[in-house]
C-alpha cells in the first residue's frame, strides 16, 4: 500500500527538558484508520501538528505522500489540497453560516461559486445537517458544530484528516455519534483518518491503535473493531 505520512527519526523539544517527540519513526499508509493514543501532556498533539506541518521538528525527516515539505509554500499546498483538518474546538468563523464555513475552504481551489455551493450542501447532506445550512455556529449544538467541521475538512476531497480529540468538547451520547460518522466516512470515502484522544475507549473504534508516552510510541497494535 502506498505510504501517506512517513516520519524518520522526528524530534521536537520544548525547552532543554520537555521532549514532546522524542525520535519517532512512524509510517501510516493509505487507508487505514489510526488512533494516536496517550494521556494529556504526552505529545500526542505536537506529534499530530507536525504531520500536519503546524510545527516543525526539532530534527528528523517528514514525508506527505511522496513530497517531503521543505517550507511554507509547500505546506500550504498540502494542507489545501490532500488534507483537512478537525479541531477539538470546532474553529468555526462565528459570522458565517454552516455552508459557509465550509465553501470558505475551498476558496482558490475551486473557482466556480456555484460547485463550491453545491459541493458543500452536499457534504452537509453526508454529515445529516442539510436542513442547518443556513444556520451560524451559535445556533447550532456542540455536536452539529463538529459535524460541519468534518464536513469542512472533507471539502477538497482529502487524501486524510487529522483530528485533534475531536469528541473531546462533547457528551458522551454526541462522541459516540460524532465517532460513528467519522468511522462510516473512513469506510465509504476511504480516507486516511489519524485520530488523538486521551481516552482508551475512543481510540478502540480506530483500526490500528499507538499507544504514545513521554514523546515515543510505546506500542503499535491492529484493532479488531
Amino acid at each position: 500500500m502506498t505510504e501517506v505520512i512517513k516520519l524518520s527519526k522526528v524530534s521536537k523539544y520544548f525547552g532543554a527538558h520537555i521532549k514532546a517527540v522524542d525520535n519517532v519513526s512512524l509510517s501510516i499508509e493509505e487507508g487505514e484508520f489510526v488512533a494516536i493514543h496517550g494521556p494529556s501532556g504526552s505529545g500526542k498533539t505536537t506529534l499530530l501538528n507536525i504531520m500536519a506541518g503546524i510545527d516543525s521538528p526539532d530534527k528528523g525527516r517528514i514525508v506527505v505522500d511522496g513530497v517531503e515539505p521543505k517550507g511554507i509554500r509547500d505546506w500550504v499546498e498540502i494542507r489545501s489540497r490532500k488534507m483537512g483538518f478537525i479541531f477539538q474546538a470546532f474553529n468555526l468563523l462565528p459570522t458565517l453560516t454552516a455552508l459557509e464555513n465550509i465553501e470558505i475552504r475551498m476558496y482558490g481551489i475551486v473557482k466556480s461559486s456555484r460547485e463550491r455551493e453545491q459541493r458543500a450542501f452536499d457534504l452537509l447532506k453526508k454529515v445529516g445537517l442539510e436542513t442547518r445550512a443556513n444556520h451560524r455556529p451559535t445556533q447550532l449544538s456542540g455536536g452539529e458544530c463538529q459535524r460541519v467541521a468534518i464536513a469542512r475538512a472533507l471539502a477538497n476531497y482529502p487524501k486524510f484528516v487529522l483530528a485533534d480529540e475531536p469528541t473531546g468538547n462533547l457528551d458522551s451520547k454526541t462522541s459516540d455519534k460524532i465517532l460513528d460518522l467519522l468511522a462510516t466516512l473512513h469506510q465509504s470515502n476511504q480516507i486516511t483518518l489519524i485520530m488523538v484522544t486521551h481516552e482508551k475507549d475512543i481510540a478502540s473504534r480506530a483500526t490500528r491503535v499507538l499507544s504514545y508516552g513521554d514523546g515515543k510510541i510505546i506500542s503499535d497494535i491492529q484493532s479488531s473493531f
